[in-house]
C-alpha cells in the first residue's frame, strides 16, 4: 500500500514523517465514511423489510384499500333480513363503479371467529386471511353466509354510520365497547339489534 511504501521510504529518509501521518489519517477517515454508509444502507434495508412484512399481513389490501366504501344505503339490514339491500348500489361497487375499482375474485367467506370488533371491521373493509371484503359480497354470497353476515352486519352498520358522522372507525368501535362493555360478539350483536329496533343507541349515532 501507499502507506507501507511511504513507511519504507521514510525509513530511508525519502518521505517526511508528517506526510505519512496525513495519508494514514486520510485512509482512516475514508474507512469511517464507508462504515457509516454501510450501516445506513443496512438500516434502510431493515426498514424496507419491516414495511414489506406489514403489507404482507393484508393480502387483499391493494384493491380494497383504494376502493370507496359501499354506500351506507346498501347496508339496510335492521331486521337481520337482507331482502331489502339496495342491489344497485352493491352491483355498482362490484362492477367497478366510478369510485370503486373492480376486485379480483377471492374467497367469499367470513372468518370463523374474529377476536374483537376491530378484527370484525377489518373483515368488512379488507377481508381476513385473503378472503373477500364483506362489503363486496354479492347477494348470493351473503346468502351462503346469511346467519353470520346478518349478525355481523349489525356491528358493521353501526360503525359505518358513526364513520359517516365524522368519527374514525377506531373511535366508533371504542365507543361501542364503552356503551356495551367487553361482550362476546353474539351478545354484542343482540344488544345492538335491540337498540336498533328503538332507533339505535343515542351514543352510537
Amino acid at each position: 500500500t501507499e502507506v507501507a511504501t511511504a513507511n519504507k521510504d521514510m525509513e530511508h529518509g525519502k518521505v517526511p514523517k508528517q506526510n505519512v501521518i496525513t495519508k494514514q489519517q486520510g485512509e482512516n477517515k475514508m474507512n469511517s465514511v464507508l462504515e457509516k454508509r454501510l450501516a445506513d444502507m443496512e438500516e434502510r434495508l431493515k426498514m424496507f423489510e419491516q414495511t414489506m412484512g406489514r403489507e404482507a399481513l393484508i393480502p387483499v389490501k391493494g384493491a380494497a384499500a383504494a376502493a370507496s366504501t359501499v354506500p351506507l344505503d346498501a347496508l339496510e339490514h335492521d331486521d337481520g333480513n337482507d331482502d331489502d339491500v339496495n342491489l344497485d348500489l352493491v352491483k355498482n361497487a362490484l362492477d367497478g363503479g366510478p369510485s370503486v375499482p373492480r376486485l379480483n375474485p377471492v374467497t367469499a367467506t367470513l372468518s370463523p371467529n374474529p377476536k374483537d370488533l376491530y378484527a370484525l371491521w377489518h373483515e368488512y373493509e379488507y377481508g381476513i386471511g385473503g378472503r373477500k371484503p364483506a362489503k363486496y359480497f354479492t347477494r348470493a354470497e351473503r346468502g351462503r353466509n346469511k346467519c353470520q353476515f346478518c349478525r355481523r352486519n349489525l356491528v358493521w352498520k353501526t360503525v359505518a354510520g358513526m364513520v359517516k358522522s365524522g368519527n374514525t372507525a377506531q373511535v366508533a368501535i371504542d365507543r361501542i365497547y364503552e356503551v356495551y362493555g367487553m361482550l362476546p360478539l353474539t351478545k354484542m350483536c343482540n344488544k345492538i339489534r335491540t337498540d336498533m329496533k328503538n332507533g339505535g343507541h343515542p351514543l352510537l349515532k
